[in-house]
């Protein structure tokens, strides 16, 4: 999606809200904790709400894609650098 407020470009994801016994929703589990993470690694939290019976998280665009897009890119005939795969594996960790 494209913002209308600063004309940056956003990925939403849609999650169908789920209930435990209690009523209580199970689904929102995921915003809560991407509220509370801020890492230069991890997709960044922009805002979340809610419609009909869907929870929305709003999050930012990465541009080249995520870890599984770039392996399926250099993994087509070609080895990615050893260098390069610590510089991931400390990423992840």
């Amino acid at each position: 999606m494209r913002s209308k407020k600063d004309n940056n470009t956003y990925v939403i994801k849609k999650i169908k809200m789920e209930y435990n016994g209690a009523g209580n929703s199970t689904s929102g589990k995921e915003e809560q904790l991407m509220k509370k993470i801020r890492h230069r690694y991890i997709v960044k939290y922009i805002e979340s709400f809610n419609k009909g019976d869907h929870l929305y998280l709003v999050m930012e665009y990465c541009e080249k894609g995520d870890l599984h897009q770039y392996l399926q890119r250099t993994g087509k005939g070609m080895q990615v650098p050893e260098v390069r795969i610590w510089k991931l594996f400390i990423q992840i960790c």
